[in-house]
């Protein structure tokens, strides 16, 4: 510290340390960032790790519904991280409309578009079509069902939305009967006949299951901007304690949110 030139304190010959001014240290002319010259720096930064502002909305049915579905949990996690999600699925729904019900997952698009901008649209849907409406393969209604699902996910893409499309998981029932007229205030249940169309056995419903699925697949791989969530697929929903096989547990819940947010973090 010595001297009366550029950096340099004035003074001549000093015996005390090298003094910190602001963000600067002078010693013998030159210059350095101090450790302690701003503490909350670093922490800021580090705030700014793994961050979002993306725009997430979530439509389907149960799987995605609730707080304690896929969707609820998926909502959770990104927005610790900054992200604004908007879960507009709804337990029981099909793809197209049944009975009086307006929250369908058709409409459930109509109702994500008037939120305004969207960044990721993550879609599932099609238990329902298949357990409740005896959608197959060959019938006018599943092809219907599945024309609506293209529809959305074409119509999202062209939005410039990313769209995460979440197959079927495997029931682990039969569909061997139908809701009938209600009485004392309850809905009765009719059991369908050996030879009705709409009497499934478990092994038939998981093949349909495994045939809307690859539909889906196919969609995905017709656009960039649509992404097939591989790995769920061929989940069959385990029985037993608090499983009514066709909803997965809390733990495959959460796995399933993980998965979709490390997707969402990488688009």
């Amino acid at each position: 510290q010595k001297g009366s030139g550029k950096g340099q304190l004035p003074g001549g010959k000093s015996k005390t340390a090298p003094v910190v001014v602001g963000k600067m240290v002078y010693s013998n002319g030159s210059t350095a960032i101090t450790q302690n010259a701003s503490p909350s720096a670093s922490k800021k930064t580090q705030k700014k790790i793994g961050k979002s502002n993306k725009s997430v909305v979530v439509i389907g049915d149960s799987i995605m519904a609730t707080s304690y579905g896929a969707g609820g949990r998926l909502k959770k996690i990104l927005e610790k991280e900054g992200a604004s999600v908007s879960n507009l699925a709804v337990g029981g729904r099909a793809m197209q409309k049944v009975g009086k019900k307006e929250d369908f997952i058709a409409n459930q698009w109509e109702r994500a578009k008037e939120k305004g901008k969207i960044d990721v649209l993550v879609i599932n849907g099609g238990t329902n079509d298949i357990l409740g409406m005896a959608w197959t393969s060959k019938t006018k209604k599943g092809m219907k069902s599945l024309k609506i699902f293209s529809n959305i996910v074409a119509e999202a893409t062209s939005m410039g939305i990313k769209v995460l499309i979440f197959p079927i998981l495997l029931p682990n029932k039969g569909r061997l009967s139908e809701p009938g007229r209600k009485k004392n205030g309850k809905r009765t249940r009719v059991k369908l006949a050996d030879n009705h169309p709409r009497r499934y056995t478990k092994e038939q419903i998981q093949q349909e299951c495994r045939a809307w699925n690859s539909r889906l697949e196919q969609m995905a791989n017709n656009s960039p901007n649509a992404f097939y969530v591989s790995g769920f697929e061929g989940v069959l929903v385990e029985p037993g304690y608090k499983s009514d096989n066709v909803h997965p547990r809390g733990p495959e819940s959460q796995k399933i949110a993980s998965r979709l947010a490390e997707i969402i973090r990488g688009l």
